[in-house]
């Protein structure tokens, strides 16, 4: 008795350029979401510095400018020359959104009020000039960056 052996070829071949289409498909697809990261804010557009003063002292007054999609205060770090701040807030960022960088005498500290920064200032946020940025902890990419100038 002979057997056909025509069917194996056709089978193992047909297994075998699926089992290629799958991973190249794979492979593809994970190459595609590296190049456009979705958690990253996508503009340094949306943040405005300035500088105001507080009982005679330099605070920084950081305005959201437009809406931020997808993200919350706890999820940026705001970066004053080498010290660096979250605000422990789960609260959504939206435009008119300020908070404010003060001194407290000993660090710098981010607060939700101009009353709550009168109460605690107790010095300039800087001397002459102080380089601020903003990073996107999710993806660490720098959002915003300026000098800006206290005097």
């Amino acid at each position: 008795m002979m057997r056909d052996k025509r069917a194996v070829s056709p089978v193992v071949g047909t297994i075998l350029m699926m089992a290629i289409t799958i991973i190249l498909a794979t492979s593809l697809y994970a190459w595609v979401c590296s190049l456009h990261p979705d958690r990253a804010i996508p503009s340094a557009t949306f943040f405005d510095v300035d500088v105001i003063e507080v009982n005679g002292y330099k605070v920084l007054a950081i305005t959201v400018t437009a809406n931020v999609q997808n993200t919350r205060w706890n999820q940026i770090e705001i970066m004053v020359d080498d010290e660096r701040l979250v605000h422990n807030v789960d609260d959504r960022i939206l435009a008119g959104d300020t908070i404010y960088v003060y001194n407290d005498g000993h660090t710098l500290r981010i607060g939700e009020t101009l009353e709550e920064v009168g109460q605690n200032v107790k010095g300039d946020v800087g001397t002459d000039m102080v380089l601020v940025k903003i990073i996107d902890m999710r993806s660490n990419a720098v959002i915003f960056e300026k000098e800006i100038v206290l005097s």
